[in-house]
């Protein structure tokens, strides 16, 4: 007769856990909870570049002990004092070095200036600073940001888009007026306009409400608004903005932006630039908008339209404008004068 592999037991006595089982499972067990946890977490750094907050972690149950054995595990990277990365996320991505920054300086400040221009997407910003405003109160600077500290923030001039916690629009065009050059933040400016991001009246508001004295920045944004009337229509490129700024500066007579005009069959042409006194226009010539037959014939189309009314039109290139604007702002002095 073949002996039992495990003793019978008796209706007196419950089986008995081979050694270390008991221990096993708890540890098991614990090592369960902290993957279900981390995963947690996880989604929830997937939506900000990878980058959380020590107090997330605690959130969530995990503790600094499990902090430090996946930073010796190379699972996580320190980025701040008190913010993580999780290994496998590239750090280099646009927007990583701001996010962790933001998080380490946590609801005490706000993104703000250029990194703030940069998350609303404004013409002119195409890199994510690292730029930040806090509380004169916090002592905290993350490595490699540029901190602007205030008293206080009118909580008017923060909002909230997607994980981000940054000035307003207005102001963070008011911020932008302060750092150079000056023809950048009338970049951003026209194109928060174009986008109704922001409206004079709101601009015009907020600069009251935020251009304390000696405050930089407010003369310049002062002299651009008085330039944009309320009938004010931004340029739909840089380009349109760069003619328009070396005709200025040529000393042609300002324009108008964007001008309608009704044709005769009842569609609305637009031009550029126009001197209606004059009854001339000036179009920016892009080849991407003309490089193929229907495009080409809808322009030959709307230009005899414009000239049956009594319109002249001068067309400006890119070559002109970046190489010899003066030379094109002649022409239009003539054509003015004539």
């Amino acid at each position: 007769m073949k002996p039992h592999l495990f003793p019978p037991t008796t209706s007196d006595s419950a089986p008995v856990a081979p050694p270390g089982l008991e221990e096993h499972r708890l540890e098991t067990s614990g090592r369960e909870r902290w993957l279900g946890r981390e995963r947690v977490l996880a989604a929830r750094a997937a939506l900000r570049f990878g980058v959380f907050h020590r107090s997330e972690a605690r959130d969530v149950g995990l503790d600094d002990d499990w902090a430090i054995r996946r930073l010796a595990a190379g699972r996580l990277h320190r980025v701040h004092p008190d913010v993580f990365r999780f290994a496998g996320v590239p750090s280099a991505v646009p927007g990583h070095d701001l996010m962790a920054a933001a998080l380490q300086i946590g609801r005490d400040g706000v993104v703000s200036h250029r990194a703030a221009a940069w998350v609303h997407g404004l013409d002119g910003f195409r890199s994510a600073a690292v730029e930040l405003t806090v509380s004169r109160s916090t002592h905290v600077a993350p490595t490699g940001a540029v901190v602007h500290r205030l008293a206080a923030i009118d909580p008017v001039d923060i909002v909230e888009i997607g994980p981000w916690r940054v000035t307003a629009p207005a102001r963070t065009l008011i911020d932008l007026a302060a750092i150079p050059p000056r023809w950048r933040v009338e970049v951003a400016l026209d194109d928060a306009w174009r986008r109704r991001l922001v409206g004079r009246d709101e601009l015009v508001e907020r600069l009251a409400a935020n251009a304390g004295k000696g405050r930089r920045g407010a003369g310049v944004m002062r002299g651009l608004l008085a330039a944009r009337p309320a009938s004010w229509k931004p340029l739909d490129s840089r380009m349109e903005r760069r003619l328009l700024d070396e005709l200025t500066a040529a000393g042609v007579p300002r324009p108008e932006t964007q001008l309608q005009i009704v044709r005769p069959d009842g569609c609305v042409a637009l031009f550029d630039l126009a001197w209606p006194e004059h009854r001339l226009g000036v179009e920016f010539h892009g080849y991407q908008w003309h490089h193929d037959r229907q495009s080409w014939e809808s322009g030959v189309t709307r230009d005899n339209a414009l000239v049956s009314l009594g319109w002249r039109i001068l067309y400006a290139t890119r070559h002109e404008v970046l190489s010899r604007p003066w030379a094109f702002a002649a022409d239009v002095r003539r054509a003015l004068a004539a």
